[in-house]
C-alpha cells in the first residue's frame, strides 16, 4: 500500500510537470522580415513549459525590435528571430517598384533578389543590367495593396494573377535608389531569385 501511494505521489508530480504551462508570443498578424514589430503585431499565448525554450516570453522582448525572418499569423516568435535596431540597414531606403508577374519572379518578403534594369535606350536590342546584388524584399503588395502572406500566394508556384504582386518594396543602397526609381518609372525593372542570402 505504501509503495501503491509513493507510486501515485511520484506519477501526480510528474504529470503537475508534465501539464505545467508558460506563456510566450506569437505573431497575431504576418510580420516580415526587416520590419519593426509593433506590440500590436504579438499577442501572448500559453504552451507547455518544456516546449517554450527558446521563445520569447514577453512581449517587451520583441517590441521594439526588428524581425529577421519573416513570421505567419500564430507563428511562435523565437529570440534568435529578432534584433536591436530598425528595420532598414543603415544608408538604404526603401524603394517600391511596379512589376507584374513575370517581372517580380513571385517574390515575397523575407527573400533575396538581384535586381536588373532593361535599358532600351542603348542602340539595338534592349539591355539588361545589373543594378543591385542580394537586395531584400521588405514587402510585397498584391491588387488590393494588402502584403502577401507566404502561403497564400504558392511563392514559385502557379499564382492566381490576383495574388502576384503589383509592388514589391526593396532594401537598397541611396546610391542605388535615384537609378531604380529611373528604370522603375519605366517600368523596366526585374527581379530575380538571388543565390546571396543577404545580411
Amino acid at each position: 500500500m505504501l509503495f501503491t501511494g509513493l507510486v501515485t505521489i511520484g506519477a501526480n508530480a510528474r504529470y503537475r510537470q508534465a501539464s505545467k504551462t508558460v506563456n510566450v508570443v506569437r505573431a497575431a498578424q504576418f510580420i516580415t522580415a526587416g520590419s519593426e514589430i509593433k506590440p500590436e503585431m504579438v499577442e501572448k499565448v500559453p504552451v507547455p513549459a518544456q516546449a517554450a525554450s527558446g521563445m520569447a516570453t514577453a512581449v517587451e522582448e520583441v517590441a521594439g525590435r526588428v524581425a529577421t525572418v519573416s513570421m505567419v499569423k500564430g507563428q511562435y516568435v523565437w529570440k534568435d528571430a529578432v534584433r536591436e535596431g530598425k528595420g532598414l540597414k543603415e544608408g538604404y531606403v526603401v524603394v517600391y517598384v511596379p512589376v507584374d508577374l513575370s517581372s517580380s519572379a513571385a517574390v515575397l518578403a523575407g527573400e533575396v533578389v538581384d535586381v536588373y534594369a532593361i535599358d532600351k535606350t542603348a542602340g539595338g536590342a534592349p539591355a539588361a543590367k545589373l543594378l543591385a546584388q542580394g537586395v531584400r524584399v521588405l514587402h510585397s503588395l498584391g491588387q488590393d495593396g494588402v502584403e502577401i502572406e507566404p502561403g497564400k500566394s504558392g511563392g514559385i508556384s502557379p499564382v492566381p494573377a490576383s495574388k502576384s504582386p503589383v509592388s514589391v518594396g526593396l532594401e537598397v543602397p541611396k546610391d542605388v535608389a535615384a537609378q531604380l526609381v529611373q528604370y522603375a518609372s519605366a517600368k523596366a525593372v526585374y527581379l530575380a531569385r538571388s543565390a546571396v542570402t543577404g545580411a
